[in-house]
Formats: structure tokens, sequence, C-alpha cells
């Protein structure tokens, strides 16, 4: 796992599990470097650039954000995978026409939920009369 780099990391966003972050120089001279991070679970840690005041790093984080919440919106409105619908079919969910890429990702979501409450429930029940 990587670490973040030496300094104090400041005014993170979190959007859709990536972090945006910008971190306060280690040694404030007479400017500082105000490098700007994404944090993602797999794709680990990304220096997105180096901003020269701390307010440029912080617009730099926000504006990093809102394109990662534009682009997720953009995904959720589009098409479904052919890996989502056939997940939805193999876990007996309906498949409505107008079926998009975010509606799919959810009814995976609440159906393989459902699959685990129900596993644990059995599983509850055989150790309940067992005992």
């Amino acid at each position: 796992m990587e670490s973040i780099p030496q300094g104090d990391t400041r005014n993170s966003i979190v959007v859709a599990g990536i972090t945006v972050f910008y971190q306060e120089p280690v040694d404030l001279g007479d400017y500082g470097e105000y490098p700007v991070f994404t944090k993602h679970p797999k794709h680990g840690l990304q220096l997105i650039r180096t901003e020269y005041t701390a307010e440029r790093a912080q617009q730099l984080v926000e504006s990093t954000a809102e394109d990662i919440r534009k682009c997720i919106e953009k995904k959720r409105k589009g098409k479904p995978t052919p890996w989502q619908l056939s997940t939805l079919f193999s876990l007996r969910v309906p498949i409505a026409l107008d079926l998009t890429f975010g509606d799919a990702s959810d009814a995976i979501d609440i159906a393989l939920t459902q699959k685990r409450n129900e596993r644990a429930a059995k599983r509850q029940l055989k150790q309940d009369g067992a005992a």
C-alpha cells in the first residue's frame, strides 16, 4: 500500500471512494509547493499537479472532485454492460428495457445484499437448531 508523502494533508474531498486532496508544504519558505493528489482504493496514489498557493490547490481539489462527479453521473446514465446484464439474469432480477448502468449497479448491489442476508439467516437457523 502506498503511503501519502510527508506533510499535512488538507481539505480532502471523497467522491465515490476516490479521495482528492492537497498537501501543505513541509518547508514554508518564500513560496511553497502544494501537491494535489487523488487516492483510489485500486489505483493508489496519483499526483495530479503541483500548485504554488493553497488557494489554487484548493480550487484544483474542488474542480477535480466535480469532474469525477460529472464522469460518474454520465456513466450511471449510460447503458448497462454485458456483465451487468448477465449478472442480473443469473440473480433472477427483472431487467427493464430502459435500464441504465446506474440502475443495474444498484439492482446488483441490492440482490447480492439480499442473498448474503438469506445465507446468514440460514446459517443462524442451523446453528440455533444444533444448539
